[in-house]
């Protein structure tokens, strides 16, 4: 945008994170305390200057604006908590809607992937917006609620796709507040509803993806491009259904009793038949699990939905004892442990040096000769794209990609202009299979190009040393089994020709 090129050329995620980083930038150059750059790297330190511009910052040093959108990110998490407050008040009253904002606050999976620089923490912050306006227009009946749930969920899909559901549950949440109405119900009414909300949706969306009409076959491509990828797992994703492995997350994230009280919320709201809590949830739900594609972060819109059933639940427990206000306090702290703890022990993990850039710096100040050194993608820090040297490149430019070389085929490796001396190989490798049977395959085949038997070096952010599980997620951060770890990244062994 900064470039003066408002058209992304690419769909399969809209762009409206994207503008929001490019309003956030400016600012953020003129706050920002510059990300730190080793002096092991070798690097011109005229080419590290900071700088205030957002062109110059892009092309020289482009980690500082990544470091920018994960503060935007992060900032839009913690005013999701407001959001999370104003919507369960709707249903518990200000008093315990501090509760369900204080269970959002800590939900381990809004914390963790606040600290990337994805459109999810934005697609939750506008849903649950829209979320607590569309709770006011079902009960109120106000048409300025109405309109502005549309137009807030029409923002909410700008961001990411996935939050249309929103838009569903407010076209059904309309046909029943008609239905529950004091005049007969009237179909020329609510279709007049749907196309004017509706309407309404889709032009906040086009204000900020204009391109369904700007740039339709790029746009079409894209959406028919996504569409099938949709319908197939990730690489080295478990081969469990989606319903299955977003239960697991929410597990994974706000803890079993967290979960347990939620789910009493869910039925307690289910048969007293509140279409207004309920149905975002339920269609969101439905969608993540009739598609095999899933990773742990599109669980993030359900979160501030699920604190809120939780507390809930937690409500009804104690409704019947006879000191409530002592128990709701106990139960809702228990609830509130188990996530914290993961949330500090993240930040802890997280501290920790990656062993990608343990990897690198070893290279880098271990192996000064001019050999070139096998990888995988996955298991070295990944280059920036359109941006100058030497962040265009990997940070030792004598490491050599060969995730695509088949494991049978590495006798190829002997065609380099340069002998090839060390393999690097993670146990994100090789990621199609991304399971211990191949890997130790991988394995067993670099051993015998090498001629050795066993690596000279070992990078492991594990306790006691991998055991054989390997998860998608640790390939942006750690997600589970965190007390088994010992820092970020992938185990890395180096093996070198003997």
């Amino acid at each position: 945008v900064h470039f003066g090129e408002w058209n992304p050329h690419y769909f399969r995620n809209p762009p409206g994170f994207s503008y929001m980083n490019a309003a956030w930038f400016p600012f953020w150059l003129q706050i920002q305390t510059p990300v730190y750059v080793p002096e092991w790297l070798g690097i011109d330190p005229l080419r590290l200057r900071p700088s205030t511009r957002v062109k110059a910052t892009f092309l020289y040093r482009p980690f500082d604006l990544v470091a920018g959108a994960r503060m935007l990110a992060a900032l839009l998490g913690a005013c999701t908590i407001l959001w999370v407050f104003l919507l369960a008040r709707e249903f518990v009253g200000k008093h315990l809607a501090l509760g369900a904002s204080a269970l959002y606050t800590v939900s381990f999976l809004s914390v963790r992937d606040s600290h990337f620089a994805t459109n999810d923490m934005a697609m939750a912050f506008w849903v649950t917006l829209a979320g607590w306006l569309m709770v006011k227009a079902y009960r109120g009946d106000r048409t300025r609620d109405w309109i502005l749930a549309s137009a807030l969920g029409g923002i909410a899909v700008a961001m990411k796709y996935n939050a249309f559901p929103l838009l569903l549950a407010l076209g059904v949440l309309r046909f029943l507040s008609l239905k529950k109405g004091e005049a007969p119900f009237s179909w020329l009414i609510y279709v007049r509803s749907c196309l004017l909300y509706g309407g309404v949706a889709v032009l906040t969306f086009l204000l900020i993806c204009p391109f369904p009409f700007l740039d339709p076959s790029t746009f079409w491509n894209e959406i028919r491009d996504l569409s099938e990828k949709s319908q197939n797992q990730w690489s080295g994703q478990a081969n469990i259904w989606s319903g299955w492995m977003l239960l697991d997350t929410l597990y994974t994230s706000e803890g079993g009793l967290t979960l347990l009280f939620a789910l009493l919320g869910l039925g307690l709201a289910c048969a007293r038949w509140q279409w207004e809590l309920i149905l975002f949830p339920l269609l969101y739900s439905l969608l993540i699990m009739t598609h095999p594609l899933f990773f742990a972060r599109f669980a993030i819109p359900l979160l501030p939905w699920l604190a809120l059933l939780a507390l809930l639940g937690i409500r009804e427990t104690v409704g019947r004892w006879r000191c409530r206000n002592a128990g709701m306090g106990i139960l809702l702290l228990l609830c509130l442990i188990q996530p914290l703890a993961k949330d500090l022990r993240f930040h802890a993990l997280m501290r920790q040096t990656d062993t990608r850039i343990q990897c690198v710096h070893w290279f880098k100040t271990s192996v000064p000769e001019p050999v070139l050194i096998a990888a995988g993608m996955f298991g070295i820090p990944i280059p920036y794209r359109n941006v100058e040297p030497p962040w265009s490149t990997l940070l030792d430019t004598r490491f050599v990609l060969i995730d695509t070389l088949p494991t049978d085929e590495l006798s190829r490796l002997d065609q380099l202009s340069y002998p090839l001396r060390y393999i690097a190989l993670s146990h994100f490798d090789p990621f199609p299979g991304h399971w211990p049977e191949f890997l130790e395959e991988r394995r067993q085949a670099v051993c015998r190009y090498l001629q050795t038997e066993k690596p000279i070096q070992v990078f492991s952010p594990f306790r006691d040393g991998w055991e054989g599980r390997v998860d998608v997620e640790d390939s942006y951060a750690p997600f589970r089994d965190l007390w088994s770890r010992s820092g970020p990244g992938p185990q890395i062994e180096i093996y070198q020709r003997s």
